[in-house]
């Protein structure tokens, strides 16, 4: 059922809000770094740049990483808009629009947003296909000039919903995983036709990023030889 009434986008809002402040003061956190110069909650950050995460795994980072020098990308879709509503509660700053090419608005504010600010985008929502990274995050970066920072992420006890995403909800007192790759550079001259080995790039780093943070979750063990395919990749 979708949810068009203001007041009932607000109030669930709200209540998403204190579900994910609650679960995440439950769970028991760890991370680890392939590339130490880009950890998303270190406070001696101060270059931007764009992290990618699948959408499946929103519930962690909107926890985790809320900082208002963040915005997020958000679909213009009444879902996108509960989704904004919730990480605006959380202390994130949001742009509405689409990780698609044909996003031109949310384009243009993120290129203005980048100087001052970094860039969250899930790069296979709004709609799908899941774990599929959109080219428009790509031609993002190329136009920034903002590096790219792809982020896996892992549960040890989640309720999957039954979305086209099968969205994560971490269960009470789970255990969170996440990991990041070396930070990409994408050309500023490329274009779309020449954006595909890139988008490819991406993908399959924010796939083996996944796996190593699933597995470290569930079974407390990660290999650092997968660590070492990724930086030298």
């Amino acid at each position: 059922m979708k949810i068009r009434n203001p007041f009932l986008m607000k109030f669930g809002s709200w209540v998403g809000t204190r579900i994910i402040r609650t679960i995440g003061r439950s769970m028991r956190y760890k991370s680890t770094y392939i590339d130490e110069n880009w950890i998303p909650d270190s406070t001696t950050l101060s270059r931007r740049a764009i992290f990618l995460f699948w959408h499946e795994y929103m519930v962690l980072p909107a926890y985790r990483y809320a900082s208002d020098d963040v915005h997020v990308l958000v679909s213009s879709h009444n879902d996108g808009q509960l989704i904004g509503g919730m990480i605006k509660r959380l202390g994130l700053r949001t742009v509405v629009g689409s990780s698609s090419r044909k996003g031109t608005e949310a384009l243009r504010q993120m290129l203005k947003i980048s100087r001052e600010s970094h860039i969250v985008i899930t790069p296979d929502g709004p709609r799908g296909p899941r774990r599929e990274v959109k080219a428009g995050a790509i031609f993002l970066a190329a136009k920034t000039g903002l590096p790219i920072i792809p982020v896996g992420i892992g549960y040890s006890r989640a309720r999957r919903l039954k979305t086209w995403d099968k969205l994560a909800i971490p269960k009470l007192f789970s255990k969170g995983r996440v990991v990041n790759a070396p930070a990409v550079y994408i050309p500023r001259d490329v274009t779309i036709e020449t954006l595909e080995p890139y988008r490819q790039k991406i993908e399959s780093q924010m796939l083996a990023l996944t796996t190593i943070a699933e597995r470290w979750a569930g079974t407390g063990q990660y290999h650092t030889e997968e660590f070492d395919l990724l930086r030298n990749g």
